[in-house]
């Protein structure tokens, strides 16, 4: 596809409306729909929260990887012990305390 073709700005347009999608869809609690939007956008964070949502915390604790945000590693790490998932809450938890300050936080609410 060429620039003069006058189509490669929807090319750019394409994944932000995605994502307002799929935001408006997770605030629905269209949890699988949004699931599938983020998958294709990529937002690894966002997969996150909506696998976790859907009680699927290993392919969640992958998303977190994937997204490498401390919000994202503790939000997957305390819906896993609110599920008795320690042994991916343990997971979770060791990329959280790789920062002093997230590991002050964690301890203040556990």
């Amino acid at each position: 596809m060429s620039a003069s073709s006058g189509s490669w700005p929807l090319l750019l347009i394409v994944p932000i409306c995605l994502q307002s999608v799929g935001d408006r869809i997770f605030d629905e609690g269209l949890y699988e729909a949004a699931r599938i939007l983020f998958a294709h956008i990529p937002n690894y964070g966002r997969l996150a929260s909506c696998l976790v949502r859907l009680h699927q915390f290993q392919p969640a604790v992958e998303a977190a990887r994937k997204a490498n945000s401390p919000r994202t590693w503790k939000e997957v790490c305390y819906a896993c012990v609110d599920e008795n998932e320690f042994r991916l809450a343990q997971l979770c938890g060791l990329n959280i305390i790789i920062n002093a300050d997230d590991l002050e936080e964690v301890g203040a609410t556990a």
